[in-house]
């Protein structure tokens, strides 16, 4: 009964090693043929940046329809993905995806061309974008506000450092409103309303539909009406009729419309002196 035993144990050894040694077999053929695949080859070609030999495998192997186009297709869709994933997280350069790239589109597959334009509009959108981030943040060092807003503004949401864009906008667009209201209060300190207003209106540009940088034009613009009908009062008194309306056409000018201006420009026309050819003959 032993040596059945022994007997049954080497016969299930002898079955085992033959199935490994099958499998591996086997497994050594596939792999043979994966690394002799033409598409593989060229997968290859590109890891090594050898363009020239990926150009070759293609025409050798594909241009002439003598390949299997669908594999090689199928390999190339899961390069392009790959590449994308690989640039947005920063495991691959500008310059060699664009190398990449441009090897792919001389292959010129009919099957391949959207994808490749796709990827290579991916690519330079972020990179255009990184680019525009780098240069705000130098910008914003040299406090030159109005031109690190718009770069920051073109940072896209693909981008790794959006969120820390956007916080870093907020505090560009904080101190460019602290200069523009500053810089329009000492206007206003010196009597110059115009050039206040002209600077919180460049500024409102800048920093679209701003609050606080609204606000104080609406404030700036109300305290100028009044400073300049005042004065408008004071040249009629004077019958200096002319100067009172060069002060309220300019007004009129930074506060389009205004009705207190225009009521004033009516009272001057109608207290001017009427000249004597304009009197009416008496029979």
């Amino acid at each position: 009964m032993k040596k059945a035993k022994r007997s049954k144990g080497g016969k299930f050894l002898l079955g085992f090693a033959v199935v490994v040694v099958t499998a591996v077999a086997v497994t050594g053929v596939l792999f043979v043929r994966y690394l002799n695949d033409p598409s593989q080859k060229l997968l290859s070609s590109l890891d090594k940046e050898d363009y020239t030999a990926v150009v070759e495998i293609y025409t050798e192997n594909y241009k002439y329809g003598n390949g299997d186009t669908d594999a090689l297709i199928k390999a190339l869709e899961g390069r392009l993905n790959n590449l994308k994933d690989d640039f947005k997280n920063a495991k691959a350069e500008y310059a060699v995806v664009q190398m990449e790239l441009g090897t792919l589109e001389k292959l010129d597959i009919k099957a391949m061309t959207g994808r490749i334009s796709d990827t290579k509009a991916y690519v330079d959108k972020l990179n255009a974008s990184r680019t525009a981030f780098e240069s705000a943040q130098k910008l914003g060092e040299s406090r030159d506000y109005v031109a690190a807003i718009a770069q920051y503004k073109l940072v896209v949401e693909e981008d790794s450092r959006y969120a820390e864009a956007k916080e870093a906008l907020a505090a560009a667009l904080a101190a460019y409103r602290s200069d523009a209201l500053q810089k329009a209060a000492d206007f206003v300190s010196a009597g110059d309303y115009d050039k206040a207003l002209a600077a919180l209106g460049e500024a409102i540009q800048v920093a679209e539909n701003d609050s606080e940088i609204t606000q104080q034009i609406n404030v700036y613009q109300n305290q100028y009406v009044t400073d300049s009908t005042r004065k408008a009062e004071e040249l009629m008194g004077q019958k200096l009729y002319s100067e009172a309306e060069s002060l309220l056409n300019k007004a009129l000018s930074l506060v389009p419309g205004n009705k207190d201006i225009l009521n004033k420009l009516a009272a001057v026309e109608n207290a001017k002196p009427v000249p004597l050819g304009g009197l009416p003959l008496i029979d």
